[in-house]
């Protein structure tokens, strides 16, 4: 996973998008108000439907049997 500053991303987001999809990795963008992360869809999409199978306690049961 990529660190960079807010600065850093605003200066090259173009190419920073490019790179967190083409790689699908994370890159955390840290502000003095805290930190962001930048993902590629596709991740976010996977983790957003596991967070809801493990959710569903019956999904979660078929799952697990």
């Amino acid at each position: 996973m990529n660190t960079i500053t807010l600065s850093a991303a605003t200066a090259n987001l173009p190419s920073l998008i490019a790179s967190t999809i083409s790689k699908r990795k994370e890159t955390i963008i840290e502000t003095k108000q805290g930190s962001v992360v930048l993902i590629e869809q596709r991740n976010w999409n996977t983790m957003m439907e596991t967070l809801l199978l493990l959710k569903d306690k019956k999904a979660l049961k078929a799952l697990l049997d």
